[in-house]
């Protein structure tokens, strides 16, 4: 089995040798039936374990609090198969946009304050009422691991509308918004390193408990009684 082959090659998927798990097969003298079961088994039983680990390694790494927000940004497919004959596949796709720093575990650092005069100035320009914030560089360090202390320019320290201390940037036409993290790059990596380079090791183990299990027990059908392919 092999892993995709470079870093900048990341959509490709990882392979699966197939000569290899017939070798297996035969050894333990299964029928093809057999090992098409247990390769469907052990695809589902892969996606079950990778998408467990990846919601662990984005809990460690970008320090992500919500349970709810990391599922949101880890999901599984599995391609969908014309005939039971035929061997499925699965993807997995991680949501890497930047996300709020409310979100994110971590220290802010910096002195920054305010006093709400919102609505008594007005810009000579746009006629827009503003606000005399005081803004400076407030820091941000974060506690996932792959993550890195982060200054934000012009930047004062707020609560976001759930009352939980935050960053807040000023934008276009001095409109405030939350500051984020960039998590792209330093997850893809440690997706990469952490959960791509064990697909085949952990495909392989479920797929050959499985099969010496179905032989071993005589089994030759589905979970639904049902016989998969001739």
């Amino acid at each position: 089995m092999s892993v995709r082959g470079s870093r900048g090659r990341r959509s490709s998927p990882f392979e699966i040798d197939l000569g290899e798990l017939q070798s297996l097969g035969a050894a333990l003298g299964a029928t093809a039936n057999q090992m098409r079961l247990a390769y469907s088994r052990a695809l589902n039983r892969t996606v079950q374990t990778l998408t467990k680990a990846s919601v662990k390694l984005m809990r460690q790494e970008a320090g992500i609090l919500d349970a709810k927000t990391i599922k949101r940004r880890v999901l599984s497919f599995e391609h969908q198969r014309e005939s039971a004959r035929e061997l499925g596949g699965m993807k997995l796709w991680y949501g890497l946009n930047q996300i709020r720093l409310s979100e994110l575990r971590g220290l802010i650092e910096g002195s920054a304050s305010w006093q709400d005069e919102h609505h008594k100035l007005r810009d000579p320009k746009t006629g827009r009422y503003v606000s005399d914030r005081e803004t400076s560089t407030v820091r941000f360090r974060p506690r996932g691991a792959a993550l890195k202390d982060t200054d934000f320019m012009d930047a004062y320290v707020g609560e976001n509308r759930k009352g939980k201390k935050t960053i807040f940037v000023r934008g276009e036409q001095n409109r405030r918004r939350e500051a984020e993290m960039d998590i792209y790059a330093p997850m893809l990596d440690k997706i990469e390193d952490d959960i791509f380079q064990r697909i085949p090791e952990i495909f392989l183990h479920h797929y050959e408990v499985d099969l010496k299990g179905r032989v071993k027990a005589g089994i030759h059908t589905s979970l639904r009684g049902k016989r998969s392919g001739g």
